[in-house]
């Protein structure tokens, strides 16, 4: 087991009518004997569904960090963040790999397939399934640093059932419940805001859209713009 270092228990500071992301203290990489180890949860944005091979969020993420850090992608296409619907992310073994991993990070971009209507009907069972997620990832003996993405935006009408309107409502909820574990947010959704053209299908970005997302979580870890 390694233990991180003070620096990531510095405690976090909460932007006022912002995300916790913008005050808090990047990963001290130095802390680190051997390469940092990542694991990328989520669906298919996570996956890479929308780009091309080798050019989803965790390939370009891997280029941006270097050889210091080590992504994993543990991406599962259709999967929801609640336990309800033909997929939940906690029944998959790709939930069970990411453990077996025992990250150092955990950055949780998941939620989207939450929003199709026969998900959506369930929302009430949302705060607990995310804090069930995020406190399966806290009791690791590697006691990694998790980050909850706000998620990547839906272009009107949608698609697949994935609606625009069900996620603006869930950006809330995403904040609440990492205020309420303690966690850090990063704002993958304001990033991509006004970017229509990067999601040719309204609802995966493509590669251009994929690299804006692995910038955007390359500065929350590092704290560098790149």
């Amino acid at each position: 087991m390694r233990n991180l270092s003070l620096a990531l228990a510095l405690s976090f500071v909460t932007m006022v009518g912002g995300p916790r992301f913008a005050g808090a203290a990047p990963v001290d990489a130095s802390a680190y004997p051997a390469p940092i180890r990542v694991a990328c949860v989520g669906a298919s944005i996570t996956a890479g569904h929308g780009a091309d091979p080798g050019k989803g969020y965790s390939d370009d993420l891997q280029a941006l960090l270097g050889n210091k850090w080590a992504i994993s992608n543990f991406g599962v296409s259709g999967a929801t963040l609640m336990n309800v619907g033909k997929l939940p992310y906690s029944g998959t073994s790709a939930f069970k790999a990411a453990h077996d991993l025992q990250p150092d990070v955990v950055v949780i971009l998941l939620g989207t397939n939450d929003t199709k209507p026969k998900n959506w009907a369930h929302i009430g069972e949302y705060d607990a399934d995310a804090k069930a997620l995020i406190d399966s990832f806290k009791v690791l003996a590697s006691h990694p640093r998790i980050y909850l993405c706000r998620l990547p935006p839906v272009v009107a009408p949608g698609n697949y059932g994935i609606n625009p309107v069900n996620l603006e409502a869930e950006l809330p909820m995403i904040d609440q419940v990492a205020k309420e574990e303690d966690i850090d947010t990063i704002d993958v959704h304001s990033a991509l805001v006004g970017k229509a053209e990067m999601f040719p299908d309204r609802i995966h970005p493509n590669n251009a859209g994929a690299a804006i997302i692995a910038r955007t979580v390359a500065h929350a870890l590092t704290g560098k713009s790149s």
